[in-house]
């Protein structure tokens, strides 16, 4: 096992020993004293709500054996003083990455929407071909991506870094740090677009991920993308893309969406004009159905969520499920399955890998719930907002067809000059689906609110609190409920209100 020391660290970072000490070598970085241990090597980061240096008793109290510091605010502790701890974090995650996981296959991940959730399932997906290693929940700034680094074993095989930004120039950071082999890039949609003057800005943005890749890299895009184009001519390296375009080289040839017995042809997904008769899906169903791959392998299809058929850059077909709602998931599984291809790994048995994937909590995960005495159906999207993820989130809660369907709509943020627009905009999305009752919270849901046709309008609350102690007087037995809005917002605090399962 790699061990950092006094020499080692001292010639990544070009700091200095303040004083003489000898200390037993450590496997482990700290930078955060609630989760230091003993025996780790802590680093004292600086924000700009917190300084680590203040922090320093605590952290040898809790068994670390030495400290990296920009400044030395104490005598006779094992100590060695860098110009920038920041830096000397990300020169230590790169000597990693180039000196013990020199057989890894590194995988960036980013993009607007959808990157985590493609993340968590290209882990699953990734770790029944050999030992993968990946972000832990959000972990994906300048901090958490090369302690992500640095936590990966020796042997890992496959390294899977979410890389997140709210400027220009934070993606760039985090490609020098890793040195990718593969880099994913979702989408190009409206979020955290504050800090950015136009879309085309964030497209530009998301193409910092190239500036560490390694020559011979190859960058996974998706075809349906309006900035596909622009992505692809500027990439300069082999690029294999996804989607339900005819020359998408991953492509989507037809989407089931068991759960409510409708078939939906790639050419037509998500337009609701174009479903397939629910008889004619009965009698399919009737069947015994089960999808089978060209190499022969069968897997029974799944009592609830997405079947997939897929098209792989060699014209083989591939048949999947997928254990989730929502259309909008299986962008990820061509993704998944275009990162696989980069890799020569073999796709037979991504149908396999992927009956073991789970969504994260608060992206879209459905429950089934009892709140107080009523029997509901749960979405909970209440993790984060922007304007696609909503839409995507409303035309999930359209496939219940036969219950009353129920939005409860949390601001989205960092939206910029544009945020009242945006949310203005979510009216189409929720005449077009069909949605029973809208209930809001914030200040710029109020703008919504005040769109919605009397039929659809509910109450609006200025935060969740006030919704949660009103969710008697909203919720009826049988509906299902869609939570959604950004973190700021705290929406998740109506979930933990209505997450009763049984």
């Amino acid at each position: 096992m790699f061990k950092w020391n006094a020499n080692n660290i001292i010639d990544v970072t070009g700091g200095r020993e303040e004083s003489s000490f000898n200390w037993v070598n450590s496997s482990n970085i700290s930078t955060d004293t609630r989760n230091t241990k003993k025996g780790d090597v802590f680093i004292a980061l600086k924000g700009r709500n917190f300084d680590g240096h203040n922090f320093l008793h605590e952290a040898f109290l809790k068994g670390a054996v030495a400290a990296i510091v920009s400044e030395n605010k104490y005598r006779n502790l094992p100590l060695i003083v860098v110009q920038d701890t920041l830096k000397a974090l990300h020169d230590m995650a790169l000597y990693y990455i180039k000196n013990v996981l020199v057989n890894t296959k590194i995988i960036a991940v980013t993009g607007s929407v959808g990157k985590t959730t493609m993340k968590d399932m290209l882990h699953t997906v990734l770790s029944q071909y050999g030992v993968s290693h990946v972000n832990e929940g959000n972990l994906n700034n300048n901090i958490g991506l090369p302690l992500t680094i640095l936590k990966a074993p020796e042997n890992c095989q496959y390294l899977i870094l979410e890389m997140g930004m709210n400027k220009a120039g934070e993606i760039k950071e985090l490609s020098k740090i890793s040195n990718p082999d593969i880099a994913v890039i979702t989408n190009v949609e409206p979020a955290h677009v504050e800090n950015f003057s136009s879309l085309f800005d964030i497209a530009q943005a998301k193409l910092e991920v190239l500036y560490g890749m390694k020559n011979n890299g190859t960058l996974v895009l998706n075809r349906d993308n309006r900035y596909y184009e622009y992505l692809s001519s500027h990439a300069y390296r082999d690029v294999i893309s996804f989607g339900k375009d005819k020359n998408a080289e991953i492509r989507l040839l037809d989407l089931i969406r068991s759960d409510e017995s409708s078939v939906i042809p790639a050419s037509k997904c998500w337009d609701r004009e174009n479903l397939i008769t629910r008889e004619y899906i009965r009698r399919l169903y009737n069947r015994n159905w089960s999808l089978v791959s060209s190499t022969g392998i069968t897997s029974n299809r799944a009592a609830n969520g997405l079947n997939l058929k897929i098209k792989l850059g060699n014209d083989r077909i591939i048949n999947c499920n997928l254990p989730v709602q929502g259309e909008h998931f299986a962008y990820s599984v061509l993704a998944v399955a275009a990162v696989a291809q980069c890799l020569g790994l073999d796709l037979s048995k991504l149908p396999f890998a992927l009956k073991n994937f789970s969504i994260a909590k608060g992206r879209g995960s459905v429950h089934k719930s009892k709140y107080n005495g009523n029997s509901i159906h749960l979405i909970d999207d209440s993790y984060n907002a922007s304007p696609a993820s909503v839409k995507a989130a409303i035309r999930t809660l359209s496939t219940y067809s036969n219950q009353r369907k129920v939005a409860l709509l949390g601001d989205m943020l960092e939206l910029g000059n544009q945020s009242i627009i945006f949310h203005k905009k979510l009216l189409d999305s929720i005449i077009e689906y069909n949605v029973d009752k809208v209930y809001t919270v914030g200040k710029f849901m109020l703008e919504l609110h005040k769109l919605l046709p009397g039929n659809i309008k509910g109450t609006h609350f200025n935060d969740s609190n006030q919704l949660k102690s009103n969710l008697a007087n909203i919720v009826r037995n049988n509906d299902v409920v869609l939570v959604k809005g950004s973190r700021g917002i705290r929406m998740d605090l109506v979930v933990q209100e209505l997450i009763i399962e049984y």
